[in-house]
């Protein structure tokens, strides 16, 4: 049996998982209009911390990234019994999909994913196993999939999973160049949604082989991962990767379809990405199950997103409601979705946590809390 617990949220939405998920409930988006962020200084949505948040975060000379990954890390690990910084069956993934991208020009050797990894294990002190995922928008997802295998074979104990990324000028300015931002706001499955927001933020989780956590940990039960290899950006317009993740994940964890409680979905607000999601949904007979996205509230996070909304999904059944989805209205997607558009209270055994990225890659993992 493999706990998931300890989850934490970092972000400008709130600095901690509660923080962030009663401003989720209260339907308060930290998504604003930025200048700055591209080459012509348009005005963009997008979610970043502000300066009072950024002094609480950075304590000392480091690079900012990760010391917000070590912040993160550092108040997630409060919630465990035991020395998991010290333990030597203890291992660390970091997920980022860019990192410190923005130093490359002057200082190339602080963009190297692995050196960011190292750095944040040099903070923390830790001495063990580090590994970076780096696989577009399914890393966070990715990564506690990944940590839960390597715990499968024996050879750790725990796992801390934590995804990092920031709003730069090269990540505003990539999304941008697809035309892909929207102009105010991100509206996760409406019919008039326009394209993503971005964010910035860091989510933890920690997986163990033993029930180290002091409040009630939820238990990984599969997960899976697919690549449709249908366009460098655009999605599987039949929804065939995310399905086969969706169909893969289901058939690990031994559950039906009607099994699932909740899902906490992808969501970018992109008309391709939330139809292809609502065909794949439908094609594993999910399309009645009440499905979330957060992004309105925190704008894409990139490596962080699967991470952050994991945890937010966590609070979400440890309070007994399923969150609405800023932003969104029914009936907006090619096939029907069950979308949450106010918050419901609903007893949260099994969900399912999705996401997909550019390149075809998919990912779907489930857990089940026993309230």
């Amino acid at each position: 049996m493999i706990y998931v617990g300890a989850e934490n949220i970092v972000a400008p939405l709130g600095l901690s998982a509660s923080e962030a998920f009663s401003r989720i409930l209260n339907q308060e988006s930290s998504v604003q209009l930025h200048t700055g962020l591209t080459p012509e200084d348009k005005a963009v949505p997008a979610s970043v911390f502000s300066d009072e948040q950024r002094g609480e975060i950075q304590k000392g000379e480091q690079r900012f990234i990760s010391d917000l990954a070590v912040y993160a890390i550092q108040h997630a690990l409060r919630q465990v019994d035991g020395d998991l910084l010290n333990d030597p069956k203890t291992l660390l993934i970091v997920s980022t999909t860019k990192g410190d991208v923005d130093r490359v020009a002057e200082e190339p050797q602080h963009a190297r994913l692995g050196d960011l990894a190292m750095d944040i294990a040099h903070q923390l002190g830790f001495q063990g196993t580090t590994e970076v995922i780096s696989n577009a928008c399914i890393s966070g997802i990715l990564s506690v999939i990944t940590a839960a295998d390597l715990l499968a074979t024996g050879r750790f104990k725990h796992a801390i999973v934590c995804g990092v990324d920031l709003v730069t000028r090269f990540t505003v300015s990539g999304f941008d160049s697809f035309y892909a931002i929207a102009p105010d706001s991100c509206r996760p499955y409406a019919a008039d949604r326009e394209g993503i927001a971005l964010g910035e933020g860091a989510g933890v989780v920690v997986l163990s082989v033993e029930n180290i956590f002091r409040t009630s940990p939820f238990q990984y039960l599969g997960g899976a991962c697919a690549n449709d290899a249908n366009h460098i950006s655009g999605p599987s317009r039949t929804g065939e990767g995310l399905f086969r993740a969706v169909k893969r994940c289901l058939a690990y964890a031994g559950l039906l379809p009607t099994a699932i409680d909740q899902i906490s979905a992808h969501g970018t607000a992109t008309r391709y990405n939330d139809d292809m999601e609502s065909i794949a949904f439908n094609r594993a007979e999910l399309g009645s199950t009440p499905l979330h996205s957060l992004k309105g509230y925190t704008g894409h996070t990139l490596g962080a997103a699967g991470l952050i909304e994991l945890a937010a999904t966590m609070q979400s059944a440890r309070n007994g409601v399923v969150p609405a989805s800023w932003g969104s209205s029914p009936g907006g997607t090619t096939e029907p979705l069950a979308v949450n558009c106010e918050n419901t209270t609903l007893a949260t055994r099994h969900f399912m946590k999705t996401a997909s990225g550019f390149g075809g890659c998919n990912a779907a993992a489930i857990f089940r809390y026993d309230h």
